[in-house]
């Protein structure tokens, strides 16, 4: 069907300017000369003239042509069934392995038989189509639902059939976040809802990271089932040595336990951990006994020295921060007293990972040997500025940081966090919170920065942010600096505390500037650049490695091989894939154990290899709770409109779905527009009209 963009009445002024311009072209002509005006050869010219005036003249309209469309999509079935570990432990394993998924066949093909069906297999993520095998490690209901709401918006879902045992344990609670589908959800509770006999661990919290020497601290959480009367016996085992065992006697048929331990760190490394509970008869199953975790031994703490100007409260809030964890050991000097006893130097310096100079050097104290010293050993240096502070000093210690002042003088600057602070992240650090903190007193002048640096947080005047850094990080080749440009932040773990009631803001800030401080540039050219060597056997396996040439600048175009070799001598080889910030491999899923990583390459024509090892530790989420939760399958159901089914009764929900009068086809209408000049039918009709009155004007001449 034709339109236009203007009202159909102006078509009218289109056929008078047709008749118009071809009288002027022959009708005029004729009047005046006298001539029969509709003689035959005329008439046709004129009626090609008026065409062709009127045809061009009606695009002045926009003309467009729109097509209607009409679309029927039928109704389809969703069917998503819960694939893990967890259906298959109870007693009735046989059923599901065997009967169960003939049950959920027979079911897909009756509803086949009316409407389209599509399956769905979830556990940690969503497959389409997937074998039952119930050997996924983990259960993500909510992941699942999102992914169905995803597939069924806005589309002619007929129905959402779900079977799940209702347990989950990776996700946010279902209910929760569980979107309103526009189509019922009908579930099928499968699993047990009875307690069975059962005694098992239920979490296990320990610190991923320790220093050799140290005692680690782990919390065990403890939960029993029907067991009344037992006695429970809890052991920790570290290389076939029993490290923790206590007894605990069951006092009541729903036992919850939960008690501590402290552990050596005796080894250094990745330590294997194994929480072991006894066997009691007639449990529901016993792999829920038995949890291993892994602690990072660290060979060495960080030593920091404190020295500083004179007693102030900034000193004890920062000796008090890092005597607070085990990570940490410190001591504290008056630089007056090093400064009087060089000896001072060897035996207090020498061997600290990182010095905090608070206010140093100052206007009466330069302490020139302590700052020879630290500039000759390369010791990392943490500079706390303040009114004591020499800025003079200060700059020629050549930081990165120079302080240009006319006169000395000192204003109050709060924090601001910068949005692009990379070298760590403080996880402890809400908006709102460091907002509060009270201001600094810091100079008051000009910041220059130079070399490679990072401010995380920039200064504020009042209300107005400014680009002066209150504290600044610099990273050298030699080594690394920081400056915390102002004095008072034991403020900062004050007002922390009184907002909070905890100071883990201020602990965390203090003990990752540290780390940042201590971590030693590492200078070979090939190296790995793993975030983490320890893997879930369910998570894929992804390996990096750094290659630079000699200008320590990336080494593109490399050939690089990793083999995995586990504990029989037995290899799998990979190559790495050039990505922007080195290489990578994903070596897919690797049973648990552990695996030496050897990465092979050529360097200067000479072969190199680097080697790690690879931990895959055992998932064992599934076997942590086994009784069936229903209420969530039925909740799901009538949040949506739908109803709860039971494995036997499936034929039932046959029914229900073939007798809903909801699931029909839905009938779309749809339509497109197009410009009519873009029809090249019109566009040879135009030529045609013109060319044949040229013709015909030159065949009879005297027109």
């Amino acid at each position: 069907m034709i339109h236009t963009l203007y009202p159909y009445w102006l078509i009218i002024f289109c056929i008078i300017l047709g008749v118009t311009l071809t009288w002027l072209m022959y009708g005029k002509k004729s009047f005046f000369r006298n001539e029969k005006l509709l003689s035959f050869p005329k008439s046709l010219l004129i009626l090609l003239r008026f065409l062709t005036i009127t045809l061009i003249s009606f695009f002045l309209l926009s003309p467009f042509i729109k097509k209607f469309y009409k679309k029927i999509e039928k109704p389809f079935i969703v069917m998503a069934f819960d694939n893990s570990e967890s259906i298959v432990l109870n007693e009735d394993s046989q059923y599901y392995r065997k009967d169960f998924f003939n049950e959920y066949t027979d079911l897909k093909e009756k509803l086949s038989e009316k409407y389209e069906v599509i399956s769905y297999s979830f556990g940690s993520e969503v497959k389409k189509n997937a074998k039952a095998d119930f050997k996924e490690k983990r259960t993500d209901i909510s992941a699942m639902i999102n992914s169905l709401y995803e597939q069924t918006y806005n589309r002619n879902a007929g129905a959402i059939i779900i079977m799940s045992d209702g347990i989950y344990n990776q996700g946010s609670d279902p209910l929760l976040a569980s979107p309103v589908f526009s189509c019922p959800v009908y579930t099928v509770a499968l699993g047990d809802t009875s307690p069975r006999r059962d005694l098992k661990i239920k979490n296990v919290v320990f610190n991923d990271i320790s220093f050799k020497g140290n005692q680690f601290p782990v919390k065990m959480f403890i939960e029993a089932r029907k067991c009344r009367g037992e006695s429970a016996v809890l052991k920790i085992i570290h290389n076939g040595k029993t490290v923790f065992n206590t007894t605990i006697p069951i006092k009541d048929n729903i036992f919850f336990y939960e008690t501590d331990a402290l552990i050596d760190a005796e080894e250094s490394g990745i330590q294997k951990y194994t929480v072991t509970l006894n066997f009691l008869k007639n449990e529901i199953t016993w792999k829920n006994n038995i949890r291993d975790f892994y602690v990072e031994v660290l060979e060495n703490k960080n030593k920091i020295l404190l020295i500083g100007n004179s007693p102030h409260p900034d000193i004890s809030a920062i000796k008090s921060a890092f005597r607070e964890s085990n990570n940490f050991e410190v001591e504290d000097y008056l630089a007056a007293e090093i400064e009087a006893n060089p000896a001072l130097l060897d035996k207090n310096i020498s061997n600290r990972t990182v010095v905090i100079l608070h206010q140093l050097p100052s206007e009466n104290q330069p302490a020139v040997k302590i700052l020879d010293y630290l500039n000759k050993q390369k010791i990392p240096v943490l500079y706390i500025l303040g009114s004591q502070s020499s800025a003079g000093n200060f700059n020629r210690l050549n930081t990165g940081l120079q302080i240009l002042q006319n006169k000395r003088s000192f204003e109050n600057a709060q924090p601001v966090l910068s949005e692009h602070f990379s070298y760590f992240e403080l996880e402890n650090s809400p908006s709102g919170m460091i907002n509060e903190l009270p201001p600094l007193t810091t100079f008051y002048g000009n910041y220059k920065i130079s070399g490679e640096n990072q401010t995380l947080f920039y200064q504020k005047i009042g209300n107005v942010k400014s680009e002066r850094p209150l504290i600044v990080f610099f990273r050298n080749e030699e080594k690394r600096a920081a400056v915390i440009c102002g004095e008072g932040i034991w403020r900062w773990k004050m007002t922390e505390f009184k907002l909070s009631g905890k100071t883990e803001f201020f602990n965390e800030f203090l003990s990752k500037t540290i780390r940042f401080l201590s971590l030693k540039e590492d200078r070979r050219l090939f190296r790995f650049s793993q975030p983490t060597y320890v893997f879930d056997e369910d998570e894929q396996i992804e390996i990096f490695v750094e290659l630079l040439n000699k200008s320590y600048e990336k080494q593109k175009n490399a050939q690089i091989m990793l083999s995995v070799i586990n504990s029989e001598n037995k290899s799998t080889n990979f190559q790495f894939q050039e990505i922007s910030e080195g290489y990578r491999v994903n070596a897919g899923y690797f049973p648990e154990g552990q695996y030496l990583l050897v990465a092979e390459t050529i360097i200067d024509g000479k072969k190199t290899q680097i080697k790690a090892i690879l931990i895959v530790k055992k998932t064992e989420l599934e076997h942590l709770e086994l009784t069936a939760d229903h209420h969530l399958m039925y909740q799901l159901a009538i949040n949506n409109n739908g109803k709860m089914f039971y494995p036997e009764t499936m034929n039932q929900l046959t029914k229900e779905i073939f007798n809903s009068k909801e699931i029909k086809p839905v009938t779309f209408f749809s339509y497109e527009t197009r410009d009519l000049i873009d029809n090249k039918v019109i566009f040879f009709l135009i030529v045609f009209l013109l060319a044949a009155e040229w013709f015909l004007r030159k065949y009879f001449g005297s027109y």
